[in-house]
């Protein structure tokens, strides 16, 4: 699929009973800097990310992140306010890796890489959601995929548009006046 902002998104998923994975990649007009940068500022979250109501930093150790955010999850008719606490790894520049440690009664861990490229950058992740059975557990899986490719396509598409307007931003300062 093809992106507005001209990038390339290919996400795939597959279930079983209890779990879902959900596997994407973009091929981005971004730099490595704009990319991590966007991925990285979790409180600028709530600006770009379908459904997120709030998303701030509880505590911050080094490499270690522990983020708290609130979102709106809508499947049809059925609507449900979800807050949940992650603990985030950063290897930067390139390696995220993030699980859910309270707030849900599923499991989600995710892990996102950043590769250069001679076009830009390649972001890719991969997903997997663990719930139970159930219907509410269905609700999870459902509601739960469709966030998490909502969450990737909002990342890609916002280090496209950051770094769209730092390059017109140093073009304008390199204008003779």
């Amino acid at each position: 699929m093809t992106d507005a902002t001209g990038g390339e998104f290919h996400v795939t998923s597959h279930t079983n009973d209890s779990d879902v994975v959900v596997e994407g990649t973009a091929r981005l007009d971004s730099d490595m800097i704009t990319a991590w940068q966007v991925l990285t500022d979790y409180h600028s979250y709530t600006q770009f990310v379908p459904g997120l109501r709030s998303s701030r930093v509880l505590r911050r150790q080094g490499d270690k992140v522990t983020v708290e955010q609130r979102a709106d999850v809508a499947l049809g008719i059925f609507h449900e306010q979800v807050d949940v606490t992650y603990e985030i790894s950063e290897h930067a520049p390139a390696v995220l890796d993030s699980r859910i440690v309270s707030g849900c009664d599923c499991g989600l861990e995710s892990s996102y890489t950043l590769i250069a490229s001679d076009s830009g950058v390649v972001l890719s992740f991969k997903s997997l959601l663990s719930t139970g059975t159930g219907i509410r557990a269905a609700f999870q899986r459902s509601a739960g995929e469709r966030s998490i490719r909502d969450h990737f396509h909002a990342l890609a598409t916002e280090m496209e548009r950051r770094s769209m307007l730092a390059r017109s931003s140093t073009i304008h300062d390199a204008t003779p006046r």
